[in-house]
């Protein structure tokens, strides 16, 4: 379910299809089929020629893969990116698309919402998201 709700979250013009969102001790994964040229564009290649170098080297479409970790601050559900790769290279965590970190913090709190409750926590085991709450 929560594959299908990211999707009406995400932009239409987003670089990333097929995505997969999976839940671990180790965080929220994203996965997907990327398009390398709108990752890594021409300002990402002048402002890192390493990265201009490593798109060379993929091909037009790459596996993309980031994992964000969840946690309360300060009452309020914060997702925050850990790591990123394209084609099994790690890439900057400022190069991640800004609508995927908004579109899983959205997705989780607009299911929240519609239950009335506070929440107080959440908590990531293997498949799913813990919401603790009063």
């Amino acid at each position: 379910m929560a594959n299908e709700l990211l999707q009406s979250f995400l932009p239409s013009d987003f670089p990333v299809a097929n995505t997969s969102l999976r839940f671990s001790e180790k965080g929220i994964g994203v996965s997907g089929d990327a398009d390398t040229a709108k990752i890594i564009d021409l300002t990402v290649e002048k402002s890192y020629p390493e990265l201009a170098a490593v798109k060379s080297l993929l091909p037009a479409q790459v596996s993309f893969s980031a994992v964000f970790s969840a946690g309360m601050e300060d009452g309020t559900l914060k997702i925050t990116p850990k790591s990123f790769s394209l084609g099994g290279y790690s890439i900057p965590l400022g190069l991640l698309p800004k609508a995927l970190k908004s579109a899983i913090g959205d997705l989780i709190t607009s299911q929240i919402e519609k239950t009335g409750f506070t929440v107080t926590g959440i908590s990531l085991q293997a498949g799913q998201a813990t919401i603790h709450a009063k």
